[in-house]
């Protein structure tokens, strides 16, 4: 899950499985000097939260697949947070081997999961500050079914994954990549040593990345996101969820009914970032001072505006996007860049080389 940057050339096929849509993604070239987007799609796989069967989800990718036109057994694949746990924590300082074997045997004491019904990475962070003779390492585990069922999606469609990642990760992995060229584009200081809250705002849930810098603290995933927008809405009006939905993805400017509905949620997120960084303030003397937003839910417009109201500092949509070509797409440009937070974690699995 977790892997070492390379350069990569030819065509990269990347599937994001996500809560209610799959984001297909096609790049070509080499990261960062040289890399480019072919084509994309996202193709909505729920109404209302509820996934797709197996076999509906198989007849989705084989007719996406076709549409994409690309000849590739291989695909890089991103797990949902939802269906990973991801934690930092200190242990003694040895061999990446040594390392793995000892999270092997204590798996449980680190995440949730029983470790017979697991797979599970981990890696050190050699810039993260610990004690003498430890190192911070990062733990990510997800349940063996999950994974199975996967590799098993992908085999209808004659795919073999040549690597799964999960979501924080790969969010992560594009917004260290992109971060400083992101702040250069937009005239702000490089954040040195101090608090930035990255979250990722999918259909169904958030992921809370807080990094100390450059360097990854915690990681949480919130059950929160687009889709509570869209059912506050639908309740408050009085409608259908399918009604609620379309008002949601009207292009431009949230109709004001949409906003109150979507503020909320927001400042729901808000509030739990804001414990997340009372907690980094008493165990590690740093606190927030930056978020920087992907996902569809900081697609919509004004997102980055109302974030820095609610939660009092500096908020940005992040462009993971800002060192990659685009040109390829033509007409479609436009229509990317309206839906890019929602490709992050796609373009953070793309430009890694090794996984799971």
């Amino acid at each position: 899950m977790l892997g070492l940057w390379k350069r990569k050339r030819g065509i990269t096929l990347t599937i994001d499985v996500g809560s209610s849509a799959l984001k297909f993604l096609v790049t070509s070239g080499s990261y960062p000097d040289n890399f480019v987007v072919r084509d994309f799609r996202m193709v909505h796989t729920s109404a209302a939260g509820k996934q797709l069967s197996a076999g509906d989800l198989s007849a989705v990718l084989r007719h996406t697949l076709s549409q994409l036109n690309i000849a590739t057994p291989d695909v890089r694949t991103v797990i949902s947070g939802r269906q990973a746990v991801v934690r930092i924590v200190e242990l003694p300082r040895t061999s990446r081997e040594e390392l793995r074997k000892s999270v092997a045997f204590q798996l449980s004491r680190y995440v949730p999961l029983n470790p017979e019904e697991s797979v599970f990475d981990c890696a050190a962070l050699a810039q993260a500050p610990a004690r003498d003779g430890w190192q911070k390492c990062m733990v990510v585990a997800s349940r063996r079914t999950v994974v199975d069922a996967i590799n098993e999606l992908l085999r209808t469609v004659n795919l073999t994954a040549l690597m799964l990642d999960v979501e924080p990760i790969c969010v992560i992995n594009a917004f260290l990549a992109a971060v400083d060229d992101f702040d250069r584009e937009e005239g702000i200081a490089r954040i040195e040593s101090g608090g930035i809250g990255l979250l990722h705002m999918g259909s169904a849930h958030t992921d809370v990345c807080i990094l100390r810098g450059r360097v990854p603290v915690a990681c949480r995933s919130l059950d929160m996101g687009e889709m509570d927008v869209i059912k506050d809405y639908a309740t408050q009006q009085r409608i259908e969820y399918p009604e609620a939905l379309a008002a949601y993805q009207q292009a431009g400017e949230m109709a004001p009914e949409v906003r109150t509905a979507y503020t909320r949620c927001l400042g729901r997120i808000l509030a739990e970032v804001k414990t997340s960084f009372e907690y980094c303030k008493r165990e590690f003397d740093f606190s927030c001072e930056r978020l920087y937003l992907t996902g569809g839910m900081a697609d919509k417009v004004g997102a980055a505006a109302l974030a820095k109201d609610l939660h009092g500092v500096p908020a940005f949509r992040f462009n993971p996007f800002v060192k990659v070509e685009v040109n390829a797409l033509d007409q479609r440009i436009g229509e990317f860049r309206a839906v890019m937070g929602a490709f992050t974690p796609a373009l953070g699995v793309a430009i890694r080389a090794l996984g799971l």
